[in-house]
């Protein structure tokens, strides 16, 4: 949520980087960056973007996982075709 606590312009920012950063790890952020009065960017912690990496990253692995499974079925031998054929073997 954006309140006047957690938001900087961007030559407040210029002008009190270090400030700006001390407040984001003191608060855990995110602190938004305004330019011309309209939000154009987000500071976070290392560490909460690490976990948002990590997450998009278990996200992709999720998303190939899935399409794989997909492929894998698609390939898959169907039941009855098997059952058929031990059916006829047996029958020689």
């Amino acid at each position: 949520m954006i309140t006047k606590y957690n938001t900087l312009s961007i030559t407040e920012l210029r002008q009190g980087a270090s400030g700006a950063i001390k407040s984001l790890s003191e608060t855990g952020g995110p602190l938004y960056i305004f330019q011309r009065a309209k939000p154009k960017a987000v500071m976070i912690t290392l560490n909460h973007f690490n976990s948002l990496l990590t997450a998009y990253e278990d996200y992709l692995d999720s998303q190939e996982l899935l399409s794989v499974k997909k492929e894998e079925i698609r390939k898959a031998i169907p039941w009855k075709k098997i059952k058929k054929k031990k059916t006829a073997t047996k029958a020689q």
